[in-house]
């Protein structure tokens, strides 16, 4: 009988540190959980606002993108031309183009030269 005790106490012993030492295995495993979800959220939470900054940088790159368009659009590389021409019709001179056109003093002259009355133009270059 006292061999049945004893097996019973080894037993008994065996189990409680076998319990105890999945009990601490448990208890680090929980806290390695947690720091795991911690670490998502965080995660999550960082994703989240790139997301929204990803989301606001689009939008400002879409506004640039249009106002490029609009001013590569609004751009008529001739108007000045155009403009210089019709004034230069009217009598304008080689300074008026300059001025007005923002031309340099070349392009005035030959707008004038090409365009306007050769005694006006004459007149305006001497």
């Amino acid at each position: 009988m006292p061999y049945i005790l004893l097996s019973l106490l080894l037993v008994g012993v065996g189990g409680f540190l076998l319990w105890r030492r999945l009990h601490q295995h448990h208890t680090a495993m929980e806290q390695k959980i947690c720091s795991l979800e911690s670490d998502v959220r965080a995660l999550c939470g960082a994703a989240s606002e790139m997301g929204d900054e990803l989301r606001h940088l689009k939008a400002a790159l879409k506004g640039t993108v249009s106002r490029q368009d609009q001013l590569e659009g609004g751009i008529n590389r001739e108007q000045p031309y155009h403009h210089a021409i019709a004034l230069v019709k009217k009598g304008a001179s080689v300074d008026e183009l300059m001025a007005t056109c923002g031309l340099a003093r070349g392009e005035a002259e030959l707008v004038g030269n090409l365009y306007g009355d050769e005694q006006a133009v004459s007149e305006t270059t001497h």
